[in-house]
């Protein structure tokens, strides 16, 4: 991996942390139970951790942990997974484009905003196009560090905002933390399961705090107002220039289809909090122009084990022109869990086996 630095996390009074062992197995193992549509990639992961690891840099992991993750596996491994109707992604999205060409083509011509209807179609390709241009944005590890970076900064300014002490967690969370954690311990095709992507993280409070709604309102607040603020200084300038000179091309189909994508300014997004606790709607709001777009919603997820999460989640993406529609990479998201919440109680009672974040630069 050549030579490697070592960047250790500590903001003022608010460490930054990561998965160890225990908590891989634990954060794997829960996903794998009440995430069904990242099924068979949890289940790879989980196969990487539990069998592919050597079995003495697992010793300090409470056995009954172990033994209830392995028996998650083997259920899950042996359930048939439905097959989905397979649709060819690009060949879907060049249709799509010949036919709002052929409707509006002198928006084209001026590369101006082709308005994106909401069908499921639509969807499924927003999702899958998203996905591509995520995977191409992040290819470079050394990006998914300038991400820690920024996130570093917000917990720097959130330490020197806040007017009272909050019991809180701070820490990185998804694939890519993982693949951090097991990069560390000197492990090996980690590719193979962890691909490189956006950056997860999470500021759990407390379930337990007096004022909760207060207390998350005050921290997501400072969260959100130093990224509406924030001058990136150029610090993804490299990764657009890369995108933005890719063709990305679909070989898949007789008539081979070749599109381009051109970074375009966006906006700043919020909701309306009173809002919050509505189910069937949200009301957002458009605050200012911005080179990115940042966002910030509630989210209610029904899992499949019939507990509801509830958590803010403010977002930083980067906007692309491709064929007369935005489409967006990606780059940080920054989660702040409700009270009650499954995913803050079990962060809270694994506290202690949570590590101080270092990054290997290679």
């Amino acid at each position: 991996m050549g030579n490697k630095q070592s960047i250790s996390k500590k903001v003022d009074d608010i460490i930054i942390y990561n998965f160890d062992l225990t908590t891989i197995i634990t954060d794997l193992t829960k996903n794998l139970t009440d995430n069904e549509a990242k099924r068979v990639k949890i289940l790879k992961r989980l196969n990487y951790v539990l069998f592919k690891i050597p079995g003495y840099m697992l010793a300090d992991v409470d056995p009954e942990i172990l033994r209830e993750s392995v028996d998650c596996y083997n259920y899950y491994s042996n359930l048939s997974v439905p097959e989905k109707p397979k649709k060819d992604l690009f060949e879907l999205f060049r249709k799509r484009c010949i036919s709002n060409f052929e409707k509006n083509p002198e928006v084209y011509s001026y590369g101006h905003l082709v308005p994106f209807a909401r069908t499921s179609l639509d969807e499924f390709l927003k999702k899958g196009i998203e996905r591509h241009l995520t995977d191409a944005f992040v290819k470079n590890p050394r990006t998914y560090v300038k991400t820690c970076g920024l996130f570093n900064r917000v917990i720097k300014h959130l330490s020197s905002h806040l007017s009272e002490s909050i019991d809180m967690i701070v820490r990185y969370k998804g694939g890519m933390a993982i693949k951090t954690t097991l990069q560390n311990l000197g492990l090996e095709n980690l590719n193979e399961c962890f691909s490189n992507s956006d950056n997860d993280t999470t500021i759990s409070i407390n379930p337990d705090t007096k004022d909760f709604d207060r207390k998350l309102d005050m921290v997501s607040d400072i969260v959100f107002n130093y990224l509406v603020d924030w001058d990136d200084e150029g610090m993804f300038d490299e990764e657009i220039a890369e995108i933005e000179k890719q063709m990305f091309t679909d070989d898949s189909s007789s008539e081979k289809f070749t599109f381009t994508a051109k970074h375009q300014f966006s906006y700043v997004f919020d909701y309306d909090r009173e809002d919050r606790y509505n189910m069937d709607c949200i009301v957002y709001k458009m605050l200012r122009p911005k080179k990115f777009r940042i966002s910030r919603n509630f989210i209610k997820i029904m899992k499949t084990d019939n507990t509801l999460e509830m958590f803010e989640l403010i977002r930083v993406k980067i906007g692309f022109l491709i064929c007369g529609s935005m489409y967006y990479a990606e780059l940080l998201d920054i989660s702040i869990p409700h009270c009650s919440s499954k995913s803050t109680a079990l962060d809270f009672k694994y506290k202690s086996h949570f590590i101080p974040n270092c990054l290997v630069l290679d």
